[in-house]
């Protein structure tokens, strides 16, 4: 039962590091100001709507049709009968691998076009945005895309401003009304809802489809959900925040009597009707899932005579266990910071921290000392500049010992920052194993000091258990 509590605790906050909705208010200052070089740190690029109240205004920003960004155009075949066939995918996070598999099926299928549901990238670095928009330009077919949480909460040097996607967007092919919307901020704004109302007016004795990136909702709302909306916490939601929002987004659909909306950002399929209204959350298309068993897909649509037919697309198997899926989950945060920091050096900080590291233990137990090796790894969070949550899992071996420890834990640098500084930190856990040639379990609460110096980092401290006590020291690196 305690290594089941600690195990949970492990996993909430192992949860929270792979959200990249907590935002780091701390902004690197710019290396050139004649250069114009502008460097955000998860500084979110608000969006302001201006008041429309003129008709005219909101008519105009509705006939602007949607540009795919790779600037193709559709081609309509008058021989297919108006079939039309498109793909939707969806947090795709700077997984090429996954994609690159996706965009061969795109070659061979060739759909009249593919939405993307936005979170193109993990850790929004203009050397990450770059490459996830050359990869949807060199596509075969028309991309239109909507923004998602990580791609405008930006970090890092920008040396030109990353591309900024309509708030709104509204396109026709082969009698279907599309209509993609920016909700990445989790609510929907009053001008916003004017100008949806009056594109469904003007389009509403035709099928309509919309595409955004946050759920409206899902089709099993927890308790935890529901609480974790109303917190209004500095990290993302599952869902949309505001029932009054939501409760005017859904009475529009089943007013105009909308066909399907299609949404990503949990990384798991979801399926729900509400009033006759069809609501459909794509799995990842290439970022971390969000348990086990769960795919990385996208969806195949086709529609003909109004009839519209979802087939969901495997593109690789969910991991089966919790080894594997911390495995794949370390691996892929690991891959991202080493791409930035080749890109960027230390002009930026991770949103999420991988460590490697190796140490040693005194251990005392019944008026008895000895040595033992220690293995680590670590995952963690930077929720400022100074302050980094974390969790871990320590292997303790020795010629008396064979113990296994998980700790959470908080790291506060109060000398430079997290790139660069001296720190402090203190963690709890529990361990079970052999201590002293003995089977023993119990709790510990450690406290430790030491310098991070880019990839490098060296610690030395001391643990207070049930069980044992014990001094540490480490040497460790991280990506």
């Amino acid at each position: 039962m305690l290594i089941k509590s600690f195990l949970f605790l492990f996993l909430t906050i192992f949860l929270i590091s792979c959200s990249n909705n907590i935002r780091i208010n701390k902004t690197i200052e710019t290396e050139s100001k004649k250069n114009k070089i502008v460097n955000y740190n998860s500084l979110d690029i608000n969006k302001y709507f201006s008041k429309l109240e003129n008709k005219k205004e909101i008519k105009k920003i509705i006939n602007e049709k949607a540009i795919p960004i790779n600037g193709l155009k559709i081609i309509e075949d008058k021989n297919t009968n108006n079939e039309l066939k498109f793909f939707f995918f969806s947090d795709s996070h700077s997984k090429y691998q996954t994609l690159n598999k996706f965009n061969d099926i795109i070659n061979k299928e060739k759909p009249d076009f593919v939405l993307d549901g936005g979170d193109t990238v993990y850790d929004g670095t203009e050397a990450e945005l770059d490459k996830a928009y050359k990869f949807r330009q060199n596509m075969k077919v028309p991309v239109y895309l909507v923004n998602g949480s990580h791609d405008v909460y930006l970090n890092g040097i920008f040396k030109k401003l990353p591309l900024n996607m309509p708030t709104i967007q509204s396109f026709d092919v082969k009698g279907v009304h599309f209509i993609l919307l920016d909700n990445e901020s989790y609510g929907i704004s009053d001008e916003l809802f004017k100008i949806i109302e009056s594109d469904l007016e003007i389009n509403k004795n035709k099928t309509i489809i919309f595409a955004m990136h946050v759920p409206i909702m899902t089709s099993n709302d927890s308790v935890i959900l529901k609480i974790w909306k109303n917190l209004h916490l500095p990290m993302g939601s599952l869902t949309m925040r505001n029932e009054d929002e939501i409760n005017h987004f859904t009475s529009l659909m089943n007013k105009y009597k909308v066909s399907l909306i299609l949404t990503g950002h949990t990384h798991k399929f979801d399926e729900s009707i509400k009033d006759g209204v069809k609501y459909i959350t794509t799995g990842s298309t290439g970022g971390l899932t969000s348990g086990l068993n769960i795919h990385q897909e996208f969806l195949d649509i086709n529609i003909k005579d109004g009839k519209i037919d979802i087939k969901r697309v495997k593109l690789k198997e969910g991991s089966k266990n919790p080894i594997t899926f911390l495995a794949d989950t370390f691996f892929y945060l690991q891959d991202i910071n080493l791409f930035n920091h080749n890109a960027l050096g230390w002009n930026y900080y991770p949103s999420s921290n991988i460590q490697y590291d190796l140490g040693a233990r005194i251990t005392e137990i019944k008026k008895s000392e000895n040595i033992s090796s220690i293995l680590s790894a670590t995952i963690g969070r930077n929720i400022s500049s100074n302050i980094l949550l974390f969790s871990s899992f320590k292997l303790i071996t020795g010629l008396s010992d064979l113990n296994f420890q998980l700790n959470a834990g908080l790291n506060y640098t109060f000398i430079g920052d997290y790139n660069r500084g001296l720190f402090l930190n203190s963690t709890i856990g529990c361990n079970t194993g052999i201590i002293n040639r003995d089977l023993s379990s119990g709790l510990q609460f450690g406290v430790a000091t030491g310098l991070n110096y880019e990839n490098f980092t060296f610690s030395f401290g001391f643990e207070k258990a049930t069980n044992y006590n014990a001094k540490t020291a480490s040497i460790g690196y991280r990506f």
